[in-house]
């Protein structure tokens, strides 16, 4: 996998998520078809962090697909085990939900950025 388009694209996703929970926040936890294409591209990308995260001599740092798939699969975990057979299964989000998915946005944006700006990191998995 191309280091350099891995982490434009995860520049871009980090600044998906932040966008995603400034919309949500609008709409006061109201999930709309937005929404689903954003945790849409979320489960894309997560399949594709995993395939970097996996391919032996990717000098893509372990850590950058790794955060995002644990953020991926533990906000998954969160909603599952917050569901309730009669709620419907597009429920609002609660405050901390979308603070929690902006928190992570821009966290994994600046994190990103600062590895795109500096050229791109060492090869970290040999």
């Amino acid at each position: 996998m191309n280091t350099h388009w891995f982490l434009l694209g995860s520049v871009a996703m980090g600044l998906g998520q932040w966008v995603d929970a400034q919309l949500l926040w609008r709409a006061q936890g109201r999930i709309g078809l937005t929404t689903l294409c954003f945790s849409l591209a979320e489960w894309i990308w997560a399949a594709l962090a995993l395939l970097a995260w996996q391919e032996a001599d990717s000098p893509v740092p372990g850590w950058l697909p790794g955060l995002f798939i644990a953020y991926v699969v533990g906000f998954a975990l969160h909603g599952a085990r917050r569901a309730k057979p009669e709620e419907p299964a597009l429920r609002e989000l609660a405050p901390r939900e979308i603070q929690a998915g902006a928190l992570f946005g821009a966290l994994y944006l600046g994190l990103s950025l600062l590895l795109v700006l500096s050229g791109g990191p060492p090869a970290l998995n040999p």
